[in-house]
């Protein structure tokens, strides 16, 4: 699977980075392929994943009250605002993976309107994140030194969350002063503001810094390229979408529907079926035109089989000229690939523009689509039938299941 992992940039001037993620065989790691552009210019991918830089986050340990989750926030505006330098309202709250209340919890922080801003420059380039992830969370002790070396950085988590440090150069000299004060500030002089790491902390270099870490630190530094890294950090279990950016379930669905639209509207993979699609639709409209211009001359039926016969001529015999007039398109469609009113897809494409609840289990075979464990309550399920008459399908109860078709002549 595809996957785009784009780490939102620090200002709107500055432009995104983003990499295109696949799987090779075990032998050959993880295929990396780094994107150039806006976001409207990368490729189509199954998933794209908003990274949040480290400088842009503040990790803090609390315990949340037993409160219900949409209080949450308040709770932690309360229990942080002596930790905070800014003021709750402009703040974005995320907690840890299943938190449970009255038990300690990490919580990361950032900037409301920044994060929301990332997140509305994707929607506006046809994108939208599934996920929010943290560059680097809290974990293991561990040192992680990234280069390049004139401009190294040291991630430090553990017991204090992620703390992200600059190197200066010289390189061996920043950071035998950080190993010194992590094994003990007897010593060395303590750098001001200097946080204290476990001796037994693991150790990471990226390549361009590996050789120098070990000179300096004495001990060998597992490699940690950049593929591997950002690897971590996509199959985090952390989603920092919570609260005021989780997308509920209907804008999911309008979500997925607009990504397949955008990718068939742009995707050249798929300029024949759309001029396929517009020569069909040209076609249609020129019968339709037809038929309103000659109805007043001879019997409506009449007329209908004149343009059944006169579109579609290997159709001899004329029973219901409506009813097999929308057949022949129908196999005209299949034929071109395009997509009709009774595919999965524009199917689904209906019910999520419909905003209806999302069902937890569907099947499809022929044209129908059964869909099974839906919370539909009758006044909903009334308003759904009315909307998708409008749109051409039919929706009746299957017993304790729904079944949506399309609306016969």
């Amino acid at each position: 699977m595809n996957q785009i992992l784009a780490r939102a940039p620090l200002s709107p001037r500055e432009p995104w980075s983003a990499w295109l993620m696949g799987e090779r065989p075990a032998q050959h790691g993880t295929a990396l392929q780094s994107l150039d552009g806006a976001p409207a210019q990368w490729p189509a991918a199954q998933e794209v994943v908003l990274l949040v830089p480290a400088g842009m986050l503040s990790w803090h340990r609390v315990t949340l009250p037993r409160l219900p989750r949409h209080r949450w926030p308040q709770a932690l505006a309360g229990l942080l605002e002596d930790q905070l330098l800014a003021e709750a309202s402009s703040l974005h709250f995320a907690v840890a993976p299943e938190t449970t209340p009255g038990a300690p919890t990490w919580v990361a922080v950032c900037d409301k309107a920044w994060l929301a801003q990332a997140v509305e420059a994707l929607h506006a380039a046809g994108r939208s994140a599934q996920r929010i992830v943290p560059e680097f969370e809290p974990g293991a002790p561990t040192w992680q030194v990234l280069g390049p070396a004139q401009a190294a950085q040291l991630v430090i988590t553990g017991e204090d969350g992620v703390q992200l440090l600059p190197l200066p150069e010289p390189l061996a000299e920043s950071l035998s002063a950080w190993a010194r004060q992590a094994d003990g500030p007897a010593l060395a002089p303590e750098p001001a503001g200097a946080p204290a790491a476990a001796p037994a902390a693991a150790l990471w270099a990226e390549p361009a810094v590996a050789d120098a870490v070990q000179q300096v630190l004495g001990r060998p530094a597992g490699l940690l390229p950049l593929a591997q890294r950002l690897r971590h950090a996509l199959e985090s279990q952390w989603n920092l979408a919570q609260f005021d950016l989780a997308a509920s379930p209907a804008k999911r669905w309008r979500e997925r529907a607009l990504r397949g639209w955008h990718s068939w509207r742009q995707a050249p993979a798929w300029r024949p079926m759309r001029w396929g699609l517009t020569a069909l639709l040209l076609l249609q409209l020129a019968a339709v035109q037809t038929w309103i211009w000659r109805q007043s001359a001879q019997p409506q039926q009449e007329e209908m089989k004149a343009i059944l016969r006169s579109s579609f001529p290997q159709v001899t015999l004329v029973i219901d000229p409506l009813l097999q007039m929308q057949r022949e398109v129908e196999q005209l469609q299949r034929a071109s690939g395009t997509a009709s009113a009774a595919d999965l897809a524009v199917m689904l494409s209906v019910l999520a523009e419909s905003e209806a609840p999302a069902p937890r289990r569907l099947e499809y075979a022929a044209g129908q689509l059964q869909l099974a464990d839906w919370p539909l309550e009758a006044a909903r399920a009334a308003q759904l039938q009315s909307a998708l008459a409008l749109r051409g399908y039919q929706l009746q109860a299957n017993g304790a299941q729904w079944l949506m078709k399309v609306k016969t002549p």
